[in-house]
């Protein structure tokens, strides 16, 4: 089981991914005066992203060459970047909010510069932004996310000792353990921001970060308010596939490097034998496919050639016989008998590379990014080694999406009248029910009858059954407009952008789970100006999301 909390940050193992967010309402905008000189600095030619929780920027693209930036070098060219755009981001004070974290140059000249964040020192958890310049130090673009327009009290009231004890208690309750029997790290003072990994307003907290765990199968960081003493959030620091292992302990050497290959236990099965052999092969497998790709820039997991040490028939809570699992846990890989394979060994130490490199949390997004790593790499260990090949391996048909997500994008298609017919570019809703799905009606413009009529921040009034909702972003969380829509009988909805200064955005909406029984869609600014010029023909429209996956592997 995998326990789902908030983080900010983004992406990558070992090259540098961008995805897209989505999208919250209720959000502050980037303030448009710096967006604007943005724009005009760069010919207009800038590609920009918005962070979901916070509406603040993420992500940054230009052509190579298209912006300057005053200063000799990448890191005076960074800051003067801050200085000019940082309001973006949300930053108030840029050079004081911001601290130069990391800096590389890769194989190709492009050098890659980490900022972290801090308030009046203190850091605030995950968020950081990466800067990219080309080999000619042209930039060409920016990623991450920060907390904008922090205001909150530095100084803790609760003390270390405190939280170490009320992170121990808690996580002791939930295994059925005392608190005794785990061990707490020194706890570290920094701010969390609640909801920026699941992408939805959060809340700033000043805390007390602490790992505890058992060495074993339990680690977990817990942060504790500093202020009030209760706990923020939890977030696992196992990361396991969801299947099985079981051996002895720790500290139980069975084998050393420079001892005896294959190795060979008389009181071991020839199965056990054998799995005892795949950890040592895969690992040693798993280390030349990273240092490969790194020209030998990153050695063993954390990148200085620490040595990995697996524990074989590991014991875990609950036992093997009980649940399916193989884990890293931050210091070492455990394996269940049975599951020391090839592609389940290479996906646990792959976990291990990306806690030391890009340390994603195993929560929201950034933990399905690093689950979904530990199942690529481990497959390619799997498909490149020669042995312990998985069959069938299908190949993915041209174009084919993967079973569980399907088509990212649905469709609008408005058939009538003739005047505005054709096809609207929309986005879906995390809410929305499983695709496939299709609905096609007229489309009425909702009013629920107090301030902003068309925002369906409140009940709908004289909504007709059965028809698609047309309804203006705005004032209320996306799922409560849907939601009211679905109570007046509305079959599906679709929300028109209010954001004029981008009239032609559209974004996938946020919002929390379940789903909803009736689908939306979001269409931009200039697409619902579209619809509401032509509702008394009237409008008739088609919103449908398919699902066209196929089952390869």
């Amino acid at each position: 089981m995998h326990t789902h909390k908030q983080h900010c940050l983004t992406v990558a193992i070992i090259l540098l991914m961008a995805g897209t967010a989505l999208a919250v309402d209720r959000t502050k905008p980037a303030p448009s005066f710096a967006l604007d000189r943005l724009a005009e600095d760069t010919q207009h030619q800038a590609r920009i992203v918005s962070d979901p929780a916070t509406g603040s920027v993420s992500f940054i693209r230009v052509p190579s060459g298209s912006l300057e930036l005053r200063g000799v070098g990448e890191k005076a060219k960074a800051l003067d970047f801050f200085t000019r755009y940082g309001e973006v981001f949300g930053l108030d004070h840029p050079n004081r909010e911001l601290v130069l974290d990391r800096s590389r140059e890769d194989d190709l000249g492009m050098a890659h510069l980490r900022f972290t964040q801090n308030f009046f020192g203190v850091p605030v958890f995950g968020c950081e932004l990466r800067l990219h310049f080309d080999a000619r130090e042209n930039f060409i673009s920016v990623n991450g996310s920060v907390v904008p327009h922090l205001e909150i009290n530095p100084t803790p009231v609760i003390n270390e000792v405190e939280a170490a004890a009320t992170a121990r208690r808690v996580v002791a309750k939930d295994h059925g353990r005392t608190a005794d029997a785990l061990e707490s790290a020194t706890p570290e003072l920094m701010i969390y921001r609640t909801g920026l990994a699941r992408g939805i307003p959060g809340t700033n907290h000043l805390v007390w970060k602490t790992e505890v765990g058992d060495g074993a199968g339990i680690r977990e960081f817990v942060f504790v308010d500093a202020h009030r003493g209760f706990v923020v959030d939890r977030i696992s620091g196992i990361h396991e596939i969801d299947r099985e292992v079981h051996h002895r302990n720790f500290r139980q050497v069975i084998w050393s490097e420079g001892d005896a290959l294959p190795f060979s236990e008389s009181t071991f099965s020839t199965e056990q034998n054998n799995e005892v052999n795949d950890l040592i092969n895969v690992a040693s497998e798993t280390f030349n496919l990273y240092s490969n790709i790194t020209n030998g820039e990153w050695l063993s997991y954390d990148g200085v050639d620490r040595k990995m040490i697996a524990v074989y028939e590991a014991i875990f809570d609950p036992p093997c016989a009980e649940s399916i699992n193989a884990s890293w846990n931050g210091r070492n890989t455990n394996f269940c008998k049975g599951l020391a394979v090839d592609d389940v060994i290479a996906h646990e130490w792959t976990h291990a590379y990306t806690d030391f490199t890009h340390n994603l949390i195993y929560a929201w997004q950034p933990g399905a990014l690093n689950e979904s790593y530990s199942d690529i790499f481990g497959e390619i260990v799997d498909m490149t080694n020669g042995h312990g090949l998985d069959s069938p391996d299908t190949k993915r048909s041209s174009d084919g999406c993967s079973t569980y997500f399907g088509n990212p994008y649905p469709s609008l298609t408005v058939t009538s009248p003739a005047a505005i017919a054709g096809s609207l570019d929309a986005r879906d809703a995390v809410f929305n029910p499983e695709a496939p799905w299709s609905v096609s009606a007229l489309v009425e413009i909702v009013t629920d009858g107090t301030d902003t009529t068309s925002d369906a921040c409140e009940d709908l009034q004289n909504f007709t059954s059965g028809r698609i909702a047309l309804i203006d972003r705005g004032n209320c969380l996306f799922r409560d407009k849907v939601l009211r829509a679905q109570e007046a009988g509305a079959a599906g909805v679709i929300v028109a952008n209010n954001d004029q200064d981008r009239p032609d955005s559209v974004l996938r909406m946020g919002g929390d789970l379940p789903a909803l029984e009736i689908p939306a869609v979001l269409v931009s600014f200039n697409g619902g100006q579209l619809l509401k010029s032509e509702l008394a023909a009237p409008v008739e429209a088609t919103i449908t999301l398919e699902n066209s996956s196929d089952n390869s592997v």
